[in-house]
Parts: C-alpha cells; sequence; structure tokens
C-alpha cells in the first residue's frame, strides 16, 4: 500500500545549495521537515572510564538503538563508534513503502521526495539537506562495510585532517560522508539478493540506492541498502546513495540569484 506524501510535514524549499563547496555529491535538496522524532540522536551518559572530552550519543528508531558512538570534542580526534543492531528488532514500514523508489523509481532527486516522505517525517522538525552520491561500501578503516565491532572502536575517517604550512596558516580539511556503517547483523545477508543486485549494477538505466544518515566527519549509517552495498564491494564500485544531513557547513543563496550564475 503507498503511503499518503503529506506536502505539509515535507516541503522542498526554493533555495539552491551551492554545489562548488560539497563536490562529493550529485545533487541535493533542502526540505523543512515537521517531523516527529521518532528517529532521533539521544545523548547517553558517559561511562567513568571515558574521555573527559567525549560526548556519547545514540541515534534511535522509536527507542531502538541504531548506531552509538562517543564523538571527541576536538576536530582532529577520532570518533568511536559502536552499531546498535536496531532495525533488526524495530518496526519500520516505512522503509519497506519506498524501496520500491530507492531500487530505481525515480529519474530526478525531487521525485522521490514523495516515496521518502514517510520516512523523513520520523526525524525532528527542522530543515534538512537530502544529497544524492556515491558512497564507499568501506567502514573507513580499510574494510567491508558490514565488518565491523560490536563494540565501541576508534574510527580514523571521523577525524577532520589538519594541513599546515610554514608559509600558511593552519586549516582543516573536512571529510564527506563517504563511507558506510551497517544498521543491520552481518547474519541477514542474504547472497540471493546480493547476486539480484549485481545484475542490476551491471544493466542500463536507473541504478538502485541506498538510503542513509549523516553520523560525522567521513561517515553515514546506512538504513536500507545492506545487500545493494554488498553486491557495489564484489564489483569493486561505489553505492549510489541518497543521504540524508543536518543543515550545517553549507552555503546557500536565493534561488533567483542561483539561476542568473547558471545562465553565465
Amino acid at each position: 500500500m503507498k503511503m499518503p506524501w503529506s506536502r505539509e510535514a515535507v516541503r522542498i524549499l526554493p533555495t539552491k545549495i551551492d554545489l562548488t563547496g560539497q563536490p562529493w555529491y550529485r545533487n541535493a535538496l533542502l526540505l523543512h521537515v515537521r517531523g516527529n522524532g521518532a528517529l532521533r540522536w539521544e545523548t547517553r551518559a558517559l561511562p567513568p572510564e571515558a574521555d573527559y572530552y567525549e560526548s556519547a550519543r545514540c541515534l534511535t528508531l522509536r527507542s531502538t538503538p541504531l548506531l552509538s558512538g562517543h564523538f571527541a570534542a576536538w576536530e582532529t580526534s577520532e570518533s568511536r563508534l559502536c552499531t546498535g543492531w536496531g532495525l533488526d528488532t524495530a518496526e519500520c514500514p516505512e522503509l519497506d513503502a519506498l524501496r520500491e523508489t530507492l531500487n530505481g523509481g525515480f529519474a530526478r532527486l525531487e521525485e522521490a521526495v514523495p516515496a521518502l516522505s514517510p520516512l523523513l517525517e520520523l526525524l525532528p522538525e527542522g530543515v534538512y539537506v537530502l544529497a544524492e552520491s556515491d558512497a564507499y561500501p568501506a567502514d573507513g578503516c580499510g574494510q567491508f562495510f558490514w565488518n565491523v565491532s560490536d563494540c565501541l572502536a576508534p574510527n580514523p575517517a571521523t577525524a577532520l585532517v589538519y594541513l599546515s604550512d610554514d608559509d600558511y596558516d593552519y586549516n582543516y580539511e573536512r571529510i564527506p560522508p563517504k563511507f558506510l556503517y551497517p544498521s543491520q547483523r552481518r547474519s541477514r545477508l542474504d547472497l540471493e539478493r546480493v547476486d539480484y543486485y549485481k545484475e542490476r549494477f551491471q544493466q542500463d538505466g536507473s541504478l538502485p540506492h541506498g538510503l542513509a544518515v549523516y553520523v560525522t566527519e567521513g561517515m553515514s549509517v546506512l538504513l536500507d541498502g545492506h545487500h545493494k552495498a554488498a553486491a557495489a564491494a564484489l564489483l569493486g564500485r561505489t553505492l549510489p546513495c541518497l543521504t540524508v544531513l543536518r543543515l550545517e557547513h553549507y552555503q546557500l543563496r536565493p534561488l533567483a540569484e542561483s539561476r542568473s550564475r547558471e545562465k553565465k
């Protein structure tokens, strides 16, 4: 059954994102979401042995953990991540409803929004970026994305790169969310589904997409597309992915100005 799209709950804003500042994606939309917060970050208490400069947060879906992390306060310090395996137990009919669209049912990003809307409405109210890009089916540590620890482990891909030169002031190089973290157990691996997506990736036409939520520097958590990511890894290619990000680190300008620049 197709779930209704509430235009009042999810609106595409008429403001264009400057792609020159974010070259890692092909297209992006700015969305205002009037959500209910069922999919949100929750603050957790740090254990006594934790670093004083860390903050503990957990991405939850209807209070079920999807991913936990101890996030470093210093920009060049790596965070520690741990999957919560929440999608094994959390009920999420919203993901089932949009799977057809993620498997190749849209030609333009705007066309995907109606199908994504029920899931987007699970976010807390706010302004978000929906970006279409390619993600590596890897964990940022040189391993297959599904091969992560069940315990908190440091991830170097989550730390900004410090650049310095004797002739210039230092600066930080931001890391785009190009790596993926799983939200399902490896025991759910279905090789027939992997083979199906391997064939799809080698066919002409629209490619299957994954769906991810931004976590921190370099990293997103995969909500849908684990078998697609496995197929992409076996083919030695990236995974087309729709990523939902908080509105941060983006340069915005009025749509009229954007159009005038495009004509030049």
